[in-house]
């Protein structure tokens, strides 16, 4: 992600979601938390 540089950290998550994906059928995979009450993501 672009922009400023947080000045402070976010504050922990209470409520997350977890999934995970592949691009294509044997290929690499990954995974997302989000944060269901903000709505912030991060990939893992």
């Amino acid at each position: 992600m672009r922009g400023d540089p947080l000045t402070e950290p976010p504050p922990p998550a209470r409520v997350i979601g977890i999934d995970d994906f592949s691009w294509r059928r044997g290929d690499s995979d990954g995974g997302v938390v989000v944060d269901l009450e903000v709505v912030r993501s991060s990939t893992c």
